[in-house]
């Protein structure tokens, strides 16, 4: 089965110190679908100059959990795969770790290097609706051999005897706009057993989620669309505005269910949901729709063709 275990070790998805018998356990896996933010998940942290409440908010988690390693996640390219691609984040990734280590010294705060994209989604340069929705990021693990990389953590996920360790990580981006590529990371680490407390960035504060209760309760949207539980409270606002973007012509658009139905449909296709969109990424597509930057019907045919 294994006829060449160093051709596999070179792919994003090798890993360190193993061998042919245990080889399998260690394979993380990209989640089908994104996954939704938990109900509980806490507003993003702005870090700049003001890591107080992030403190706090760990040492109330300590009390209620056995904090004792806590995984520093941050967007990074593979190295191999995009060796020209800049890296904005380790400095402040380090520098947050030595801060940490002064402020809560119980915790043993690790960076996990190990973990990268495998796509490159060109988010910097294309921060639109559209571009969000549709980019589905992949990750890896990958084990640089020369001690003296910055990728040369071992695989966060197993302790060193090969199980499932179930590790506790926080995420970090040093910029932060609608907070799609802090929830793919998110999707990604709890799909395989990690735990994320809370994300934080040095750029402006965007909420990746906010009070799950709905604020427009008048849209009278039906089924887990209005289950506050599933979301950021904004999907009837976005409903709406599905609705008022497309003629009262089209039947299948009639109401605001049925263009939430087949806007959720299209994401799910895509390996998305409705339910996993941010609360700033609802925010700028509803802008979207309303200022008819994308026009419902054009959005849903542009998901349809995403490849």
């Amino acid at each position: 089965m294994f006829t060449n275990l160093k051709e596999i070790l070179k792919t994003p998805l090798s890993f360190p110190a193993i061998n042919k018998e245990n080889y399998e356990r260690f394979i993380v896996a990209n989640p089908p679908m994104k996954r939704e933010l938990r109900p509980d998940f806490p507003n993003a942290f702005h870090l700049y100059g003001r890591m107080d409440p992030f403190i706090e908010f760990i040492n109330e988690k300590s009390l209620t959990q056995p904090l004792k390693t806590i995984y520093i996640a941050y967007p990074q390219k593979h190295p191999e795969m995009f060796p020209s691609a800049n890296d904005f984040n380790t400095d402040h990734v380090r520098d947050t770790q030595e801060f940490l280590k002064e402020q809560c010294p119980r915790v043993n705060w690790r960076i996990a290097d190990s973990i990268v994209e495998t796509v490159d989604l060109d988010r910097s340069s294309d921060t639109g609706s559209l571009h969000a929705l549709r980019g589905k990021q992949i990750y890896g693990l990958y084990k640089e051999k020369d001690s003296r990389s910055l990728f040369s953590s071992e695989n966060p996920f197993v302790t060193f005897r090969g199980k499932p360790s179930n590790p506790y990580f926080i995420v970090f981006d040093h910029m932060m706009d609608q907070g799609t590529t802090l929830s793919n990371m998110t999707s990604f680490l709890e799909h395989n057993g990690g735990n994320v407390l809370a994300v934080g960035s040095y750029g402006e504060e965007a909420l990746v989620q906010q009070d799950t209760r709905s604020k427009y309760p008048d849209t009278h949207l039906s089924g887990e669309f209005a289950n506050p539980l599933r979301n950021t409270g904004r999907l009837p606002e976005l409903a709406n505005s599905f609705y008022c973007s497309v003629s009262a012509a089209y039947i299948e658009y009639d109401t605001p269910q049925k263009c939430m139905e087949i806007f959720e449909r299209a994401l799910n296709d895509i390996g998305h949901s409705v339910f996993a969109l941010t609360d700033s990424e609802c925010i700028k597509l509803n802008r979207n729709i309303q200022q008819e930057l994308i026009p419902f019907r054009h959005l849903i045919m542009e998901l349809h063709s995403t490849p």
